[in-house]
């Protein structure tokens, strides 16, 4: 067994190696360091490997004489590496060999050898364990020697197609790709990648049906979990299309969810400015035009919660105009809204809109109307309602008020009690 320490070691120094072959990067330890020495003693002084003066690595062991007994442990993993090619293979059945006659190779040296046999297979191999990829590092290959039989190693033998075709999906998601954690698993990053941008979309654009069939059944293979990439990359994905269409239609749905929330703005806008006059002017202008052409009276009625917020908000207009009438008409910010809420959102308008269009002034309705006058900060606003038949919930909320400010008594003057009613008063009407 190897101990904590070992373990350590050799996870730094099968790190390094891999970072410095893939990217020219110098091969160095501290000077007589663990991991120093275990560099000199296992790979320079066997010649599997040198370095130039610049302590960048080349591998050697291929130029060993037939005979050199660390050429045939490298024979050995080459073979093995080779059935890991045509299907999946037990990593105990290499263990086992390199552990017999005539290698008899420590636990300790296996993983430091093997990191060395599959340095040409790094972004095409992939090591399983109960059915699960695991992320390619050094302690992986450390880990692998406590339970070899659990493993399972197999070499994807990708063609320029396949090479062309993830390449083209790691381009469309780069922003997202850990490429860090590229070097331990090019799959799982690109699915992570994809993840992390199907996460980051809005909310709306992550449920909505307002996009293309198309772009909904890529999208739905971005939200599902997937333990097997490969399966998910060269099977499920692509179905029964070519990798160059898969990647067209990978695209074409990124690039429609990626613009959802714009388009929706400028349909949403111009439906809702049909309804009130012509599209070609604007949401904002169609409305105001309409509003300014309506009975003057009607800004001072008291219509039901919506309509009130509705007219609120024309008088009061936020900068970015669609976006505050949703909010204020829903409660909810655009990217929370979802399908439900835009067709009811447009049905209400078009309620509000025959509701106020139909409004006769009030000389049509002044039975048992009541007429609010206030003045705040110098504003005057008068305001008309109905008398109207209080609900269980309104004759709750009217009982629970009295009761309130019954119970402060005369720990809050009635000047107090007056002012406070007036104010929620204000911000109702």
């Amino acid at each position: 067994r190897l101990t904590p320490t070992m373990k350590s070691v050799a996870r730094k120094v099968i790190n390094k190696l891999w970072d410095s072959i893939a990217n020219n990067k110098e091969f160095k330890f501290r000077k007589f360091s663990a991991e120093d020495t275990l560099v000199r003693t296992v790979y320079i002084n066997s010649d599997i490997l040198t370095l130039d003066k610049n302590n960048i690595v080349k591998l050697n062991y291929k130029n060993l004489s037939d005979n050199n007994s660390i050429k045939l442990i490298f024979n050995e993993m080459g073979e093995f590496l080779d059935d890991c090619r045509k299907e999946e293979q037990n990593f105990y059945n290499l263990y086992k060999k390199l552990k017999r006659r005539p290698y008899g190779i420590k636990d300790g040296l296996i993983p430091l050898l093997f990191a060395i046999g599959i340095v040409d297979n790094l972004d095409n191999i992939y090591i399983k364990r109960k059915g699960v990829y695991e992320d390619l590092d050094g302690k992986l290959l450390v880990k692998i020697i406590e339970e070899p039989n659990n493993y399972l190693i197999s070499i994807d033998v990708w063609d320029t197609e396949k090479e062309d075709y993830i390449l083209s999906l790691e381009n469309l998601f780069k922003d997202y790709i850990d490429y860090e954690y590229r070097n331990k698993n090019r799959l799982g990053s690109l699915y992570e990648g994809i993840k992390k941008y199907y996460r980051g979309l809005p909310k709306f654009a992550r449920e909505t049906s307002l996009v293309s069939e198309e772009t909904q059944k890529i999208r739905n293979i971005m939200s599902n979990e997937y333990l097997d990439y490969k399966e998910l990359f060269f099977v499920i994905l692509p179905g029964k299309f070519s990798y160059n269409l898969v990647v067209d239609k990978v695209k074409i749905a990124k690039d429609e969810l990626d613009k959802f929330l714009d388009n929706l703005k400028e349909d949403f806008s111009k439906k809702i400015a049909s309804i009130f006059g012509d599209k070609r002017e604007g949401i904002k202008n169609s409305i105001e035009n309409w509003f300014s052409n309506l009975d003057p009276d009607v800004k001072d009625y008291m219509f039901d919660l919506r309509t009130n917020l509705f007219i609120k908000y024309i008088q009061s207009p936020e900068e970015e105009y669609l976006r505050g009438l949703v909010k204020m008409l829903t409660g909810f910010d655009l990217e929370y809204i979802s399908d439900e809420i835009v067709y009811e959102l447009i049905d209400g308008l078009v309620i509000i809109k025959n509701k106020m269009d139909n409004f006769n002034g009030f000389e049509n309705n002044l039975h048992d109307s009541i007429k609010i006058d206030i003045s705040f900060d110098d504003k005057k606003k008068t305001k008309y309602l109905h008398g109207v038949e209080l609900s269980d919930i309104g004759k709750l909320l009217e009982t629970k008020i009295y009761k309130d400010i019954n119970n402060f008594n005369y720990s809050i003057n009635e000047e107090e009690k007056a002012y406070i009613l007036i104010k929620i008063l204000k911000e109702i009407i």
